[in-house]
């Protein structure tokens, strides 16, 4: 019939208008229904955000997946995430295969990795693996930042390999072109051997130019009173991520001056500061790293098989800032009994529950406590502290052997009347393997998933 409307020949523009509202998924569905709305699933609008999922389990259907993504998708969209496992060679070439295909695209804005390990596996011989990275991630990362025409937001995933080999171009690249339109900048890396690894030569007064810079990770090997003066005079910035590693000799530290004029000059900015296998850097975490004139709001420290009672006491310098502390260990670990066994005193982390007043995270595994702790926390805190994460083997009911089960049972209860929300403490089938055994995992699981949130943003 004539003026005859059917769904299958609506106009472009107002198909285009309906997949808009749609989600990624609903689209694809949708596209299968007549070649139109096919064709209208290739329109660029449909394609501004994608996350690439590249893991081993049912790697053939991944990878076809992906593959099709790349190329229908990788030259057009704006926005790209690609989470892979970095530990299967399959993978890490599938991930390659997206970032040259991202080199590409002038309308790339933002551009994530999630790894799943701080380091690439790669194809070939050892030797020849810089040479790998270099040509199949290093360069066409490169070329991607210079292709694109408007690039807001960068993070590297915490890959070593892209860190200590291609912060500097990228940084330089971002300096000349997209100083105006850089916003969230993550160049912090989680080393595989924290006690020997190569220091990138990294120009930070590159940053002087990035005006509108709000979230930056860097390593503490390049933190210093330089670098703070210079983020203090010249952007926006509302959160500065630094990863602790090894310390070295010749490392200047920071000074209370450099802190009290970046927290002047910028009100709204925090700190999120985390030691990752920091053997070094737990043990003068009180004497070298902490200021107080920082605007501490997160800590955390993983792995460095060492609680430092000394710095946990300082954590009540930031009672105005301090939101977040995760302190966790291996349950192997030789100091597990640290508070059990040496602590005469008040647990440090009830004096930071009393003093700083906007805490409202504390995850404490691998340490041994006494279960009116416990108490303490949760009647300082109350429905104040949103996320509490205790293990069962860590609290000790000392003298009450004989009833565990009872008053582990009493605690919970307890806990979650206080917190208004049920709470459990956690048993061994709900932790990480690496938590429960140093030698039955590997921590990078752990930990990152949890670090790279803090580039998010």
């Amino acid at each position: 019939m004539a003026g005859e409307v059917s769904w299958n020949n609506l106009p472009s523009v107002i198909l285009n208008e309906v997949f808009s509202y749609l989600s990624h998924n609903d689209k694809v569905r949708a596209s299968s229904t007549c070649k139109n709305w096919r064709l209208a699933l290739s329109h660029p609008r449909c394609w501004r955000k994608v996350h690439f999922v590249i893991k081993p389990s049912d790697k053939s259907n991944n990878i076809e997946r992906t593959r099709y993504l790349v190329d229908f998708a990788a030259r057009k969209l704006h926005h790209a995430s690609v989470t892979f496992d970095s530990m299967d060679v399959v993978c890490v070439q599938e991930t390659s295969n997206v970032v040259e295909s991202l080199s590409e695209n002038s309308n790339l804005r933002r551009l994530f990795f999630k790894p799943s390990n701080c380091s690439l596996v790669c194809p070939g011989e050892q030797d020849d693996w810089p040479k790998y990275v270099e040509r199949h991630f290093g360069k066409p990362l490169i070329s991607a930042v210079k292709k694109s025409h408007h690039l807001e937001m960068l993070s590297l995933g915490c890959l070593e390999e892209l860190v200590s080999s291609h912060a500097k171009p990228l940084l330089e690249n971002i300096a000349h072109k997209h100083a105006s339109s850089i916003t969230v900048l993550g160049l912090a890396s989680i080393k595989d051997y924290p006690d020997d690894y190569f220091i990138t030569d990294l120009n930070i007064t590159l940053l002087k130019p990035l005006k509108h810079l709000q979230i930056l990770s860097l390593d503490y090997c390049h933190v210093n009173d330089n670098l703070l003066y210079i983020l203090s005079d010249s952007c926006r910035l509302t959160r500065l991520v630094v990863h602790v590693h090894g310390i070295m000799e010749e490392h200047p530290g920071t000074t209370e001056a450099a802190w009290t004029t970046l927290t002047r000059n910028l009100p709204n900015c925090g700190l999120r500061l985390t030691l990752i296998h920091s053997y070094d850097g737990v043990d003068v975490l009180h004497s070298k790293i902490l200021k107080r004139a920082m605007p501490l709001t997160h800590l955390k420290v993983f792995f460095c098989e060492k609680l430092n009672v000394e710095a946990v006491n300082q954590l009540s310098f930031y009672s105005e800032t301090l939101r977040s502390i995760w302190w966790v260990d291996s349950m192997s670990c030789q100091g597990n009994t640290t508070l059990l066994q040496r602590l005469d005193n008040v647990n440090p982390f009830i004096m930071c529950c009393w003093r700083c007043h906007h805490l409202e995270e504390l995850v404490f595994l691998g340490h041994k406590y006494q279960f009116l702790d416990v108490y303490a926390v949760i009647r300082l805190r109350g429905t104040t502290l949103r996320h509490l994460c205790l293990a069962a083997a860590d609290i000790a009911f000392h003298h009450h052997q004989e009833c565990v089960p009872q008053l582990l049972e009493e605690l919970e209860q307890d806990t979650s009347n206080c917190l208004k929300k049920p709470w459990r403490a956690l048993v061994e089938p709900q932790m990480h393997s690496v938590i429960w055994n140093s030698e039955a995992g590997d921590s990078d699981e752990f930990v990152l998933p949890i670090v790279l949130q803090d580039i998010e943003p």
